[in-house]
């Protein structure tokens, strides 16, 4: 494999993350709307399955927000990477 070979790969590696990322902050964003109008209609009940389901919704905010961010440490490295190639 030449080196041209192997920067083809990348950037289409780079650009399936990209798209990845994309729809990942689609999700993102439909996920916010979804935890707001949860959060509206059981507002100020205790009851304990309405709790564990608002907990569930927090770590599901952070689990895509890692995520978020470990495409986009990928994407760095590889464009990092591309540049030492030349």
């Amino acid at each position: 494999m030449s080196i041209g070979d192997v920067k083809a790969t990348i950037r289409a590696g780079n650009e399936a993350a990209e798209d990845a990322v994309a729809t990942f902050k689609q999700a993102v964003r439909r996920a916010a709307e979804a935890d707001g109008l949860a959060r509206r209609t059981v507002d100020g009940s205790q009851a304990e399955e309405v709790q564990e389901a608002l907990k569930a919704l927090t770590a599901a905010e952070i689990e895509i927000n890692r995520t978020l961010r470990r495409y986009k440490a990928a994407v760095d490295r590889a464009n990092a990477y591309l540049i030492r190639l030349g």
